[in-house]
């Protein structure tokens, strides 16, 4: 059981940690924001407000729909969307001025007036790769403020959408406007992309060299591909790279999450009949992964968003069976850490499906009310992060005081209660090690400490105990660094000295200063401290068994013990 002193501990290393990640959060988002600060000046830009924009749908059966603002009624593969922004009737950039917006897995054709001033490259369509969520940016001629702009999108995959957001910005600074507003969500998420990438990177190397797998290695690898999903999902991937990924990041970072949230899953589910599900899904995710990866990027049209479906069908099965799983398992112990990650991991669950309800209603029917308009996706990723946190945090305070204990453990084993050398059994430990290395060359010592008993029995233990404390004081003064020496029990101890006889003859001799320098200062003991040494040597040309060398010297110890009786006078 811990202590009050072990846990002090366990709670001192996981404020520590805390302190640590919350440190490394800062100088991130301070480093961060110096980065953009001195990037350039964060130019000005202007959203076009509902009352200049309007259009129509034409159906795929060929019926219209007008509608009026950023909103519409949901876009679908075989229907042509129409937006017309009306002229903005002044132009704050002079001649260099941008469009920009956000269009998924659709052709696009821009018009200024009567002008065509921009057409998709079908090239890559054809060749069966999809743009998914795709950033446009048109250049825009001088006497745009004079003429209505006009977009014409065209799905050509599955996708749908129900809104559309358009701005105008200076030329040629469109990757700084996708930050305008949204700097704290950058740098946020930012800082959590790198934080569980460097513990992906980190739990996966430690699993390695300790040939032990974490399972909170997978959660880590799930919140690292979450994390990159909403920063693709909002645009930000636009920041680091116009290539294709930056369209198709968020849609692999969406596939690859959802296999090591599946095997964490399939890990910690005690029950037999939902773990044999999981397993399933988890094998799905895995597969299905590899084949819409093949997929988005083979000859043939289509892309992930195609079969984004499939993927949402297996994502709504799969959470049933998750909670299904808590209900069954109630009854199983959990570690602190264990309830931290499965309350935490709950939470972000039911935020999840709040979410997915969200995004499908909102992508399949339209709506005005800014509630459901605004994504549930950050507020899930930061508290799945924080359970991470938490989590991993008391596991490693957990571990930590469990090693503080073995090590407690180890010395209450090893090491003598009174005087804190090794004991009996550590010496044992120490002399089979001279069996497996093989060592030859070394000196043994048996050391008995004189009139000891009579200590004890004339002016009581604690003066016993003393003179004990005293000998293994004058040990540790000449043989720390020498070998190995310890109590062997009562008034015995033992030593074993490393090299040849002339390491043994310079070992003793630093036993006799000790001892004599004890003396010298003790100067109320009864008896001056008095020890009896014997000594066996072993050598490579007349090498001994450690225990014959111990016994040996046990009986030279004895004839030298007497002599010293013999001449002392009391």
């Amino acid at each position: 059981m811990a202590t009050t002193k072990q846990k002090s501990t366990e709670l001192f290393a996981f404020k520590r940690l805390i302190l640590v990640i919350g440190i490394s959060i800062l100088c991130f988002g301070l480093g961060m924001r110096v980065f953009l600060r001195f990037n350039g000046n964060r130019p000005e830009y202007k959203l076009f407000q509902d009352d200049r924009m309007h259009g129509q749908i034409v159906r795929s059966d060929g019926t219209t729909e007008s509608f009026q603002g950023h909103t519409f009624s949901a876009v679908h593969k075989g229907d042509t969307l129409t937006i017309v922004i009306d002229e903005p009737s002044e132009n704050p950039y002079g001649i260099g001025a941008d469009l920009s917006f956000f269009v998924n897995s659709s052709k696009v054709n821009v018009f200024c007036g009567d002008d065509q001033i921009y057409t998709q490259d079908t090239a890559l369509i054809e060749k069966g790769i999809m743009p998914c969520n795709q950033f446009y940016v048109v250049s825009l001629p001088p006497d745009y403020a004079e003429k209505s702009i006009t977009i014409e999108i065209t799905p050509v995959d599955r996708a749908s959408f129900t809104s559309f957001s358009a701005w105008l910005s200076p030329g040629g600074h469109v990757s700084k406007n996708l930050l305008t507003g949204k700097e704290s969500a950058f740098l946020l998420l930012m800082a959590m992309l790198v934080l569980t990438g460097f513990a992906s990177i980190l739990m996966t190397v430690l699993s390695i060299l300790r040939r032990k797998f974490n399972p909170m290695t997978l959660l880590a690898y799930f919140c690292f591909s979450i994390i990159l999903w909403n920063i693709g999902s909002q645009g930000f991937l636009y920041i680091l790279s116009d290539s294709i990924f930056a369209g198709q990041g968020e849609y692999l970072a969406l596939f690859a999450a959802c296999i090591p949230l599946s095997w964490y899953m399939v890990i910690h589910i005690q029950d037999k009949v939902t773990r044999t599900l999981m397993k399933g899904f988890a094998i799905f995710f895995t597969v299905f992964f590899i084949y819409a990866t093949i997929l988005n990027f083979s000859p043939v049209p289509a892309s992930y968003s195609t079969v984004l479906m499939p993927l949402h069908a297996a994502i709504l099965l799969m959470m049933p069976t998750y909670f299904v799983s808590i209900v069954r398992d109630r009854a199983q112990k959990r570690t602190f850490s264990q309830q931290i990650a499965e309350y935490g991991f709950r939470i972000c669950i039911g935020i999840g499906m709040l979410e997915f309800m969200r995004f499908n209603f909102v992508n399949n029917f339209g709506t005005s009310i800014p509630f459901l308009r605004s994504s549930l996706g950050p507020l899930a990723i930061a508290e799945l992060v924080l359970t991470m946190i938490l989590s991993a945090g008391y596991s490693y305070a957990s571990d930590l005081m469990e090693k503080v204990e073995k090590e407690q453990l180890r010395r209450l084993a090893y090491q003598d209660n009174l005087t804190g050398i090794p004991n009996r059994s550590a010496c044992y430990v120490q002399l089979d090690n001279l069996v497996k290395e093989k060592i030859t060359d070394y000196t043994m010592l048996f050391l008995d400490l004189n009139f000891l008993k009579k200590a004890n029995d004339t002016f009581g233990h604690d003066i016993g105990d003393k003179m004990l404390k005293l000998a293994a004081e004058a040990m540790t003064t000449a043989f720390e660094n020498r070998g190995f020496y310890g109590r062997w029990g009562g008034d015995e101890f033992i030593a074993c000295i490393s090299g040849d006889k002339t390491k043994g003859d310079e070992a003793v001799e630093a036993f006799r200063k000790a001892v004599e320098i004890i003396n010298q200062r003790e100067t109320d003991l009864p008896y001056g401290l008095s020890i009896a040494i014997g000594r066996t040597d072993s050598t490579a040309d007349a090498p001994m068994e450690p225990i014959e060398a111990l016994n040996a010297a046990d009986d030279r110890m004895y004839l030298d013990k007497k002599r010293m009786k013999a001449e002392r006078v009391d």
